[in-house]
């Protein structure tokens, strides 16, 4: 049985796939370079891609979108893993950090991958509008 759920096409499934995109959070981590923690944390070493909105905090989708991804060395991932990223408020702050800390030619370059690699769909993974 073959069905459709948006753009997606999944045998006997009923809900669309997550975005998993492991290529896209490594050119992530390459154009940010730098750990994105609030407060000034300016490590470039071990750096891994994080989501803001995970599904095991709550989160529907584990998507890797553009606006669901920062950057974080790996002492701050754990602490946001294990700490922070428990609750809405500390996740919306963290989104909100993120679009402001990035520079224009940041957003411009991970635009840039993202439509190269889901041409049909904005940065949050939506459908885009013609």
């Amino acid at each position: 049985m073959e069905q459709r759920v948006g753009i997606y096409k999944r045998e006997g499934t009923r809900s669309a796939p997550p975005l998993v995109d492991k290529e896209f959070r490594r050119v992530m981590v390459s154009i940010i370079g730098r750990c994105e923690w609030p407060g000034g944390c300016k490590s470039r070493h071990e750096l891994d891609p994080a989501h803001i909105r995970a599904k095991g905090m709550g989160g529907g989708r584990c998507e890797d979108t553009p606006v669901n991804i920062m950057v974080l060395c790996r002492k701050h991932h754990m602490i946001y893993d294990h700490q922070m990223g428990q609750g809405p408020k500390n996740q919306e702050m963290m989104r909100r950090h993120t679009r402001k800390a990035r520079t224009k030619d940041e957003w411009r370059d991970i635009r840039r991958e993202w439509t190269k690699r889901h041409p049909g769909l904005d940065a949050a993974g939506r459908r885009r509008r013609s």
